[in-house]
């Protein structure tokens, strides 16, 4: 890829080869089935291709040793395929001077979550990426070179997380070792071995849905081109939209179903008036005396 000439023949090495080294996402997968999607950026970002010529001191250079003026950027997506396995692809990109979005190259690899108890969550992630960047500088006699860099790395972070609230320390360790190859414009090209190691420390605001985390890092990297081996801290901040799996899940419980058919009246009123009285108790029957006597039969005259 071609980048802006002033990108590389601002310093004096030729260009420069950035790289994030720090950028943590959270120690939790996404869940099988599920995709998650995170954005980070780093300041100051690792220079795979740095010399021991980028001194900060005495000439006030612009680049330390190990570190270029660039913020590193990196947009990951995750896929779950298994409940605790991620599969993780991530594009690389840099802002040359915080302004200028360059894609520098990618990485694919694995993350794998292990629950620790009920406080901690672990995680473990490893990758292997290439980035690379080429640019074409032209010297005061108007001869037109090109200058470029590439490399090949594995990345390895192993993660600690409190598990609860919306507030969650994490505490990363980063190793990365690299295969440079260099072909710079005044000499012919060669290659060499560069390890960068770091440790990382984030705060996490964890939502149901999104991750918001500002971080530090502390790098140092070493080059056996340069013999060499260099300090510097970085800050950076991510951003992650995938699902909160520690969250109690929502439990809404079921709605009664309206009763259908003829509903039953309501109870009357109890009465405002006395209940009516039963009849009077009546005495015992009269006695009766004896029957009356039968009737005689009577005869005519003759």
């Amino acid at each position: 890829m071609k980048l802006l000439v002033f990108v590389c023949a601002a310093f004096a090495a030729g260009c420069i080869l950035p790289v994030s080294t720090g950028a943590p996402l959270p120690a939790t997968t996404v869940g099988k089935g599920n995709v998650g999607f995170a954005l980070s950026g780093e300041a100051p970002t690792l220079d795979l291709i740095a010399d021991q010529d980028n001194q900060s001191a005495p000439n006030n250079d612009a680049i330390a040793y190990g570190a270029a003026p660039a913020a590193a950027s990196t947009l990951t997506f995750s896929y779950g395929i298994t409940d605790d396995t991620d599969i993780e692809v991530a594009g690389e990109g840099a802002l040359y001077y915080f302004i200028v979005p360059v894609p520098t190259g990618g990485s694919i690899g694995l993350r794998q979550h292990i629950n620790a108890g009920e406080s901690l969550d672990l995680g473990f992630a490893a990758r292997f990426g290439h980035v690379g960047s080429t640019a074409t500088v032209t010297d005061s006699m108007g001869n037109r070179t090109d200058s470029g860099a590439r490399a090949n790395y594995g990345a390895l972070q192993a993660i600690l997380q409190t598990k609860h609230g919306l507030v969650r320390p994490l505490a990363a360790l980063n190793l990365m070792p690299a295969h440079i190859k260099r072909a710079p414009s005044d000499e012919p090209e060669f290659s060499f071995n560069g390890f960068a190691s770091s440790i990382t420390f984030a705060v996490e605001f964890t939502g149901r849905q999104a991750v918001f985390a500002p971080y530090l890092t502390a790098t140092n990297f070493y080059s056996d081109r340069f013999n060499n081996s260099g300090f510097f801290i970085s800050g950076g901040v991510m951003v992650a939209f995938r699902k909160d799996r520690n969250q109690p899940e929502l439990v809404v419980p079921p709605s009664t179903p309206p009763a259908y058919g003829p509903q039953p009246y309501p109870q009357p009123y109890p009465p405002q008036y006395p209940p009516p009285q039963g009849p009077a108790p009546m005495g015992p029957p009269p006695p009766q005396g004896p029957p009356p006597p039968a009737p005689q039969p009577t005869t005519a005259p003759m």
